[in-house]
């Protein structure tokens, strides 16, 4: 994968390696969540000689090229990486570093984290076909380092997919703009509408963070990328199709959460109380008087 990485660029790069990464089965998978870091030498004309990588389970792992056996220090750079997620807590991090140090050109290194949260929604009542949900995330993010494509480039990427495969995402590469798909950004993060297509009363989703730094020694000199992304899924929405609000879910400690689909029977009607019903009838008799006045004029 690393060496298709290499020959492409920017945005289209990114976006590659993010929608490989993404796995899928999220129905199979539900309430399970999982972190990756990874520190990949490229030298060696892409040969991948020099590769290290450590999974994770729901804790914060961290790898980078000093420290683990066979994979490194690389000629003339260095990498590391980090990730971690939560399904109780409904967080996911990752970062991703690279750097190029040596002359000459010697430095092809990579910098990796990666973390997928696999969960569901319960939903009640009977949604429309037309309904739709939003995620709401708060993020942080960061993308730092020369926007060069000869010597390196770096991305985060917040990807969401579930019902019948409804993927969104927002996604940041070294010198480029912002790229969105079904997500709208806000002054906390983003917002992700889908349909809302639930089987047996369950809707699947995988919310994944993704963080990647890459140099290359195409270029002598110095070079450094980073990456890195957090975000919490604060909450979920179910809109109609005008975006009519109908509902909010509720999360267990699990991270599990719960909609209620059915339509809102609206504000309670406001029916007068006797006494008020009596002080109206009072008032209209006393006005009696000055309309017969007038009418006699």
């Amino acid at each position: 994968m690393q060496s298709t990485i290499a020959r492409l660029g920017g945005g289209a790069a990114a976006l590659a390696l993010a929608l490989a990464l993404v796995p899928c089965g999220a129905a199979a998978q539900a309430g399970l969540s999982s972190s990756f870091a990874g520190v990949h030498d490229l030298s060696n004309n892409g040969n991948n000689l020099n590769s290290c990588s450590q999974p994770g389970a729901g804790s914060s792992t961290s790898v980078a090229t000093s420290n683990i056996l066979n994979c490194g220090p690389v000629p003339g750079g260095s990498a590391s990486a980090a990730s971690s997620s939560s399904n109780s807590a409904r967080t996911a991090s990752a970062l991703g570093t690279a750097n190029q140090t040596g002359t000459d050109g010697q430095a092809y290194v990579q910098g990796h984290g990666f973390s997928t949260q696999y969960s569901r929604l319960t939903v009640t009542g009977t949604p429309s076909a037309t309904d739709n949900l939003i995620f709401h995330f708060i993020t942080t993010q960061s993308l730092t380092g020369d926007a060069n494509a000869n010597q390196g480039y770096g991305f985060w990427n917040l990807f969401v997919a579930g019902g019948t495969d409804n993927p969104v995402f927002a996604q940041q590469t070294g010198g480029s703009s912002l790229l969105t798909n079904g997500a709208v950004q806000t002054a906390q993060g983003f917002d992700f509408t889908m349909p809302l297509t639930p089987t047996s009363g369950v809707f699947q989703y995988n919310f994944t963070v993704d963080a990647t730094a890459y140099v290359t020694g195409h270029a002598t000199g110095s070079s450094s990328q980073t990456g890195s992304i957090w975000a919490m899924l604060s909450g979920i929405d179910a809109v109609d199709a005008s975006g009519a609000f109908i509902s909010s879910a509720s999360f267990d400690q699990s991270g599990f959460g719960t909609i209620n689909t059915a339509p809102s029977a609206g504000p309670p009607s406001t029916v007068p109380e006797p006494s008020s019903m009596a002080l109206l009838g009072t008032g209209l008799v006393a006005l009696i008087p000055t309309a017969r006045r007038k009418l006699k004029r």
